[in-house]
């Protein structure tokens, strides 16, 4: 039996705090309730999409589509097409 997803980002406090545990921030940035839904919904595209790829299928373009425009921010320039990044 898979085990059940725990929701770790129940706060705007708790994403902050995850800037600082995975490296993005030394401090805890400034996080409100917009900036948690929109984090939320970025985690749940890229898994998702990430399935989709590896069960060789095409991302939903809602999902991918998501994905790059957080992409597109701050200079990023990959881009995730149909079967992965291009």
């Amino acid at each position: 039996m898979a085990p059940t997803p725990r929701e770790h980002l129940l706060h705007p406090s708790d994403l902050a705090r995850w800037f600082v545990t995975v490296g993005l921030s030394s401090v805890p940035l400034p996080a409100d309730e917009q900036s948690l839904r929109d984090a939320r919904d970025l985690r749940e595209a890229i898994y998702r999409a990430a399935r989709s790829v590896a069960e060789e299928e095409r991302p939903q373009a809602a999902d991918r589509d998501l994905i790059n425009t957080w992409a597109g921010r701050d200079d990023s320039v990959r881009v995730l097409g149909d079967t992965g990044a291009t």
